[in-house]
């Protein structure tokens, strides 16, 4: 039955049913059916859901109008999951801002027509309001009209039943409209539809609103596992994927990206030189990226800086004269900042914009080194901007490793439930100052051979390079050829190399990556012109192929695909084969990282998509000491995916590693999406530290901790909680540990400058940390800094923090007054007692040098508030994008600083 020509007689005479559906609204577990339409005006068009008793009628008077959406700016439409216990439907999610429906559909050429229409009227409302056309939708409001039978829904019986007198008086608003709302529905799970070859979520942009994710035809190789999809429909997905280029065409744009480390400098200059040279066309997109746009003290934690603003102004004023840009996003983590602009006219063409940023610095989260990151799609392609500032030092290049592994596992883009890595976007430029240096080669050979011109020799000396060519960082980037000479560092105001008592090698630390298909480098420079910083700016430009569906050719191709697998299913199955599937990690230590790798063949006749999935009781696919890369992927046929498995115990998982509570073993489950599971089995050994002890074991463990068995620990355990009468030796007073660190630091760091700001050096950290835990040599090893960052990280990974969580809440509640906070003291635990008052004292006598070592009270409090006090549900809470989270987290840490400030202005007395 022709279920568009019955629609369309309840319409006027100007609009027009496109296509239409039988399907159920789904209410819990009620179903009653309906017919799901497409209805065009003018060129505004809405998605009309009746709901009719008899599926068989052909009376038009029988179909009641239950919702009317808009297909605007804020319309979506997700498929959420295939509906339980019946095969071939799904269940479909539509909904704007103020109106959610599912809907049950059965799955074939009028499911995909249907979602086509969906994605083809967004697009006309894309390209309308780009040209400025308004949308006003108002035709829609002779639809609706109050009926008493159907409360909170909105019907009509049609021109035929009103006349030509329309009731307007008893018109409802669209926004006005009820429909069953799905949010926590139990049938709603994520599932993909790429399968479908339609988009999963989709969205039409809105200034000043960020849009859903949208998800591409045939974009399997990214994306959530299907849930109830057969492998028929995954295959599809995946044909698709391979045959693209069929249905896609390409216009290609021009992309800038920058970077410059400013030194903390004033913006003094002018930018032009380097963001629009006079020879060069003017840029479809900029990137421009900063780091440490402020170095000044109260920024390194989180504050605000009037530098953000004045650099923003600078570069505003520097965009090439010769196009009009608007400005897309702008993100700032302490002193690094990425903006990025497009051109007037591709504003209302970018979609699903999402931002994020991570902190690698001190104790791994401090924003003084770390990335940010700004995403988002053009057209069909989506594009990830990255701005990074790595571990600085020569001989730190392990470090900047990891903290390049750090940011590419950690960093995600979150919308919804769903979540994007770094890699799963079809282009990712990355840049910043990366600290790579040039190594084992004296600084003015080095200078020499930069004055010969000998560019191409000096980088065999280049640390990035070097680090690339063993496949330890930036797998899959390209970088242009360097014909500009280093630069860093430089004497502030000149084009001088370093004239220091350091006398620093010159160095390409300022750099700008990509990956990805239909890029091409246009050009690579440094800009020597502006002399404000020690660094030099550098900019690279890009020719870049964004793509656009014909959504003609994509059906063209579909059709082919659907009949080549009715023709050979069998034989299309997706098979693989792996290397290994043991992995074994031996003798691992405290936040000392080992890699292993699994790699993946693709050993069957057709291109596979796979991922890790979550075990049936696990809510993630691995142990949180774990971090895989890439967890998702595609690989073609007679192709194969390296995996990178990197496991690091860290202060959240080390309290039961040291125990034995705990052992480093997990199953990994690859699925293969439409074939079978494959079991990755992982273990290792831990060697137990005092990192990540607590104080009750500590005091009561006389030995270093390496010469304690694991049973011989769990008896201090036991003892130190009271479930045990083996606590025969007065225990000391505070861990033999701590003292050696503070008292390092009181011998020999109480004039430094910038303790407890500047990074240590990861190799000194891992000397420092086994010296602890052997007992010997006597003397710490490294330098104050990695001493005193060594520090942070014993009294950040206590098994429990130094005020004891359960004295939190009272704590930042008599956060200001002396006598109330003694009285909270006095109730702890002596050695948790012991410890905070002789950390106070340390840093009363740091306050008395602040002379020379720059310290104030604020920042101390600051720096320790947040590791002496420890919010109880920081671990699990996301702080990322809940507003209400985060005003909460910042008020709780500025009572923390009150509560440590207390006892820093006033000695304790019992």
């Amino acid at each position: 039955m022709d279920f568009g020509k019955l629609v369309q007689k309840k319409l006027q005479e100007n609009d027009k049913c496109l296509c239409s559906l039988l399907g159920n609204i789904v209410d819990g577990l009620q179903r009653s059916t309906c017919i799901v339409s497409v209805i065009e005006h003018s060129e505004e068009h809405g998605v009309f859901v009746h709901s009719l008793k008899d599926a068989l009628t052909e009376n038009p008077k029988d179909l009641r109008l239950t919702a009317a959406i808009p297909v605007d700016s804020s319309f979506k439409f997700n498929i959420v999951a295939s509906s339980a216990g019946t095969k071939g439907v799904i269940l479909v999610k539509l909904d704007n801002l103020d109106q959610s429906l599912l809907v049950e559909l059965p799955q074939g050429d009028k499911l995909t027509t249907l979602l086509a229409e969906f994605k083809r009227t967004l697009q006309v409302h894309t390209q309308n309001a780009g040209f400025g056309l308004p949308s006003t939708f108002t035709w829609m409001e002779k639809y609706l009209k109050r009926d008493s039978s159907l409360p909170g829904l909105a019907i009509f019986d049609g021109p035929e039943a009103a006349g030509n007198d329309w009731p307007f008086n008893e018109i409802i608003q669209i926004t006005g409209g009820k429909c069953p709302v799905v949010k926590d529905d139990p049938m709603c799970k994520a599932v993909s539809s790429d399968s479908l070859g339609i988009q999963e979520s989709i969205s039409a942009p809105n200034t000043g609103q960020q849009s859903v994710v949208r998800r591409s035809p045939g974009a399997a190789i990214t994306e959530p596992r299907s849930v109830g999809v057969g492998s028929r429909e995954v295959l599809a997905g995946l044909l698709m994927k391979e045959r693209e280029a069929e249905y896609t065409r390409l216009t290609d744009y021009r992309v800038f990206c920058g970077t410059w480390n400013v030194n903390g400098q004033i913006p003094s200059e002018k930018l032009h030189k380097w963001l629009s040279p006079e020879e060069d066309d003017p840029p479809d997109i900029y990137a421009i990226g900063f780091q440490e746009l402020d170095l000044s003290k109260n920024v390194y934690i989180f504050s605000e800086s009037a530098r953000e603003d004045e650099w923003l102004h600078k570069v505003e004023d520097a965009l090439h004269v010769k196009a009009k840009y608007k400005k897309v996003k702008l993100i700032r983590l302490v002193a690094m900042m990425l903006v990025v602009f497009v051109k007037d006219e591709l504003y209302y063409c970018i979609r699903d914009l999402l931002y994020e940023s991570i902190g690698t610095g001190l104790l791994g989260v401090m924003g003084n080194k770390g990335g940010v990151a700004i995403r988002f799609r053009l057209h069909d392609t989506t594009i990830c901007f990255v701005n990074s500032h790595l571990a600085a030092h020569t001989e730190e290049y392990e470090r900047r490793n990891q903290d390049f592994r750090d940011i590419s596992s950690r960093l995600n883009f979150r919308s919804g439930e769903t979540q994007y890595s770094i890699s799963e976007h079809d282009i990712v430029f990355w840049l910043g100052d990366l600290n790579y240096r040039i190594c084992d080669i004296e600084s003015e050979e080095c200078k020499r051979m930069i004055l010969l011109g000998k560019l191409e020799e000096l980088m065999n000396y280049d640390q990035l390079c070097r680090q690339i060519s063993l496949k330890r960082v930036f797998l899959d980037y390209f970088e242009g050829r360097i014909n500009f000479i280093p630069t860093y560092k430089y004497d502030t105001g000149s084009d001088n190399w370093d004239s220091s008592d350091k006398c620093r090698t010159p160095a390409w630390c300022d750099r700008v990556l990509w990956r990805g298909e239909n890029v091409s480098q246009l050009a690579y420079r440094s800009h020597p012109q502006l002399k404000l910083s020690d660094h030099k700016p550098v900019s690279a430009v890009f020719k870049v192929g964004i793509k656009t569906y014909d959504l003609t050719l994509e059906r063209k191709v579909r059709e082919e695909v659907m009949k080549l697998l009715d023709q050979k299913e069998n034989e299309f199955l997706p098979q693989v084969s792996l290397d290994v599937t043991d992995v074994h990690f031996e003798n691992l230590y405290f936040m000392e990282n080992q890699s292993r790798t699994v790699t993946i063949t693709n050993t069957g006749q057709v291109p596979v998509s796979f991922e890790f999935i979550n075990k049936p009781s696990d809510n993630h696919y691995c142990k949180p000491w774990l971090k895989i890369e890439p967890s998702r992927g595609f690989i073609h046929i007679g192709e194969s995916c390296r995996i990178q498995l990197d496991l690091c115990i860290d202060k959240a998982t080390a309290p039961a590693m040291n125990l034995g509570t705990k052992k480093i073993e997990d199953i990994l489950v690859l699925h293969l999406n439409g074939g079978k599971d494959f079991f990755i089995t992982v273990s290792g050994s831990y060697v137990p530290s005092c990192f990540g002890s607590s104080i009750e074991v500590l005091v009561r463990m006389f030995n270093p901790i390496r010469e304690v068995d694991t049973t011989e620990l769990n008896q201090i355990e036991k003892a130190a909680y009271g479930c045990s009468s083996e606590d025969r030796e007065r225990p000391l007073d505070v861990p033999k540990e701590l003292w050696r660190l503070i008292d390092h630091l009181f011998n020999n760091g109480l004039d430094q400058d910038e303790l407890f700001q500047t990074a240590g050096l990861g190799c000194e950290f891992n000397e420092i940390r086994d010296c602890l835990d052997t007992g010997s040599p006597v003397n710490l090893p490294g330098s104050i800094h990695s001493v005193a960052e060594a520090l942070l990280i014993f009294l950040s990974s206590l098994a429990e923090p130094v005020i004891p969580s359960a004295f939190f809440d009272t704590c930042i509640k008599f956060n200001g007054s002396l006598s109330h906070c003694k009285q909270v003291l006095n109730q702890l635990p002596v050695s948790h007692r012991n410890v905070f008052k002789y950390i106070c004292a340390f840093l009363r006598v740091l306050l008395l040098h602040s002379t020379k070592n720059k310290l104030d009270l604020k920042l101390l409090a600051k720096i320790f508030g947040r590791i002496l006090l420890r919010c109880p549900d920081e671990s699990t809470a996301d702080f990322s994008r809940d507003s209400v989270l985060i005003a909460k987290r910042r008020e709780d840490e500025l009572k923390c600083e009150s509560f440590l400030q207390t006892f820093l202005i006033n000695e304790y007395d019992e």
